[in-house]
Protein backbone atom coordinates (compact mmCIF):
# COMPACT_ATOMS: atom_id res chain seq x y z
CA UNK A 1 0.00 0.00 0.00
CA UNK A 2 1.45 3.11 -0.70
CA UNK A 3 0.24 6.50 0.63
CA UNK A 4 -0.10 9.92 -1.24
CA UNK A 5 2.78 12.41 -0.09
CA UNK A 6 -0.05 14.86 1.06
CA UNK A 7 -4.22 14.41 0.94
CA UNK A 8 -6.13 15.59 -1.91
CA UNK A 9 -7.64 18.08 0.07
CA UNK A 10 -7.20 21.33 1.67
CA UNK A 11 -7.80 22.39 5.41
CA UNK A 12 -7.66 26.26 4.99
CA UNK A 13 -7.30 28.55 2.17
CA UNK A 14 -3.66 29.31 3.04
CA UNK A 15 -2.68 25.49 2.13
CA UNK A 16 -1.66 24.84 -1.51
CA UNK A 17 -3.38 21.85 -2.69
CA UNK A 18 -1.87 19.31 -5.55
CA UNK A 19 -1.94 20.11 -9.56
CA UNK A 20 -3.85 18.71 -12.13
CA UNK A 21 -0.32 16.64 -12.75
CA UNK A 22 -0.57 15.42 -9.25
CA UNK A 23 -3.89 13.99 -9.49
CA UNK A 24 -3.51 12.50 -12.68
CA UNK A 25 -0.47 10.89 -11.93
CA UNK A 26 -1.78 9.60 -8.48
CA UNK A 27 -5.05 8.20 -10.38
CA UNK A 28 -2.39 6.90 -12.93
CA UNK A 29 -0.90 4.89 -9.70
CA UNK A 30 -4.41 4.16 -8.74
CA UNK A 31 -5.14 2.43 -11.91
CA UNK A 32 -2.14 0.23 -12.88
CA UNK A 33 0.00 -0.21 -9.36
CA UNK A 34 -2.30 -0.31 -6.35
CA UNK A 35 -4.49 -2.81 -4.63
CA UNK A 36 -7.98 -1.10 -4.79
CA UNK A 37 -10.85 -3.83 -6.40
CA UNK A 38 -11.32 -4.09 -10.08
CA UNK A 39 -14.52 -2.19 -10.21
CA UNK A 40 -12.87 1.05 -8.71
CA UNK A 41 -9.90 0.37 -11.31
CA UNK A 42 -12.54 -0.01 -14.22
CA UNK A 43 -14.49 3.50 -12.63
CA UNK A 44 -11.53 5.44 -12.87
CA UNK A 45 -10.48 4.41 -16.41
CA UNK A 46 -14.00 5.15 -17.54
CA UNK A 47 -13.91 8.70 -15.84
CA UNK A 48 -10.41 9.37 -17.82
CA UNK A 49 -13.00 9.86 -20.89
CA UNK A 50 -14.01 13.31 -19.24
CA UNK A 51 -10.89 15.50 -19.67
CA UNK A 52 -10.24 14.84 -23.78
CA UNK A 53 -14.08 15.48 -24.13
CA UNK A 54 -14.52 19.03 -22.96
CA UNK A 55 -10.68 20.00 -24.20
CA UNK A 56 -12.22 18.84 -27.56
CA UNK A 57 -15.81 20.85 -26.86
CA UNK A 58 -13.92 23.71 -25.66
CA UNK A 59 -11.96 24.13 -28.99
CA UNK A 60 -15.16 23.59 -30.97
CA UNK A 61 -16.92 26.30 -29.03
CA UNK A 62 -14.03 28.77 -29.48
CA UNK A 63 -13.64 27.94 -33.17
CA UNK A 64 -17.39 28.93 -33.50
CA UNK A 65 -16.97 31.65 -30.49
CA UNK A 66 -13.92 33.21 -32.85
CA UNK A 67 -15.30 32.46 -36.21
CA UNK A 68 -18.71 34.65 -35.24
CA UNK A 69 -16.02 37.66 -33.93
CA UNK A 70 -13.49 37.76 -37.36
CA UNK A 71 -17.11 37.76 -39.32
CA UNK A 72 -19.41 39.40 -37.72
CA UNK A 73 -18.80 42.10 -35.21
CA UNK A 74 -18.67 45.33 -37.03
CA UNK A 75 -16.45 47.19 -35.05
CA UNK A 76 -13.75 44.56 -34.98
CA UNK A 77 -13.90 43.78 -39.37
CA UNK A 78 -13.15 47.48 -39.95
CA UNK A 79 -10.24 46.69 -37.97
CA UNK A 80 -7.05 45.57 -40.15
CA UNK A 81 -6.37 42.20 -40.08
CA UNK A 82 -3.85 41.67 -37.92
CA UNK A 83 -5.73 43.28 -34.65
CA UNK A 84 -8.77 41.47 -36.10
CA UNK A 85 -7.40 38.53 -35.40
CA UNK A 86 -5.56 38.89 -32.38
CA UNK A 87 -9.29 39.98 -30.87
CA UNK A 88 -11.10 37.27 -32.25
CA UNK A 89 -8.77 35.06 -30.47
CA UNK A 90 -9.77 36.26 -27.16
CA UNK A 91 -12.88 34.37 -27.15
CA UNK A 92 -10.88 30.65 -28.40
CA UNK A 93 -8.44 31.46 -25.96
CA UNK A 94 -11.49 31.55 -23.15
CA UNK A 95 -13.03 28.23 -23.96
CA UNK A 96 -9.57 26.23 -24.77
CA UNK A 97 -8.83 27.45 -20.85
CA UNK A 98 -12.69 26.79 -19.79
CA UNK A 99 -12.33 23.34 -21.59
CA UNK A 100 -9.26 22.23 -19.92
CA UNK A 101 -10.13 23.44 -16.38
CA UNK A 102 -13.92 21.90 -16.95
CA UNK A 103 -12.83 18.90 -18.09
CA UNK A 104 -10.54 18.22 -14.78
CA UNK A 105 -13.15 19.26 -12.74
CA UNK A 106 -15.69 17.02 -14.15
CA UNK A 107 -12.96 14.38 -14.05
CA UNK A 108 -11.89 14.94 -10.30
CA UNK A 109 -15.13 15.42 -9.05
CA UNK A 110 -16.15 11.68 -10.28
CA UNK A 111 -12.68 10.03 -9.54
CA UNK A 112 -12.55 11.84 -6.37
CA UNK A 113 -15.01 9.48 -4.64
CA UNK A 114 -12.98 6.68 -4.98
CA UNK A 115 -9.57 8.28 -3.57
CA UNK A 116 -11.45 9.33 -0.89
CA UNK A 117 -11.88 5.97 -0.23
CA UNK A 118 -8.54 4.69 -0.50
CA UNK A 119 -7.39 7.63 1.47
CA UNK A 120 -9.28 6.22 4.37
CA UNK A 121 -8.39 2.62 3.98
CA UNK A 122 -4.35 4.09 3.69
CA UNK A 123 -5.22 5.94 7.11
CA UNK A 124 -4.49 9.28 5.43
CA UNK A 125 -7.95 10.51 5.80
CA UNK A 126 -9.96 10.27 9.07
CA UNK A 127 -13.19 8.78 8.49
CA UNK A 128 -15.51 10.43 10.92
CA UNK A 129 -13.81 13.99 10.23
CA UNK A 130 -12.81 13.49 6.76
CA UNK A 131 -9.87 15.58 7.08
Amino acid sequence: MMKPEKAYYTKNAQEAGPTWAEKREFIHWLINDSTISLASKNYLKDCDNWVPKYQLRGLKYGLVASTGTFFFFPVIRRQPFVRRFAISMVPMAYFLRWGYVWGHENWWRRAKEVVVTYEIMSGTRNKFTMK
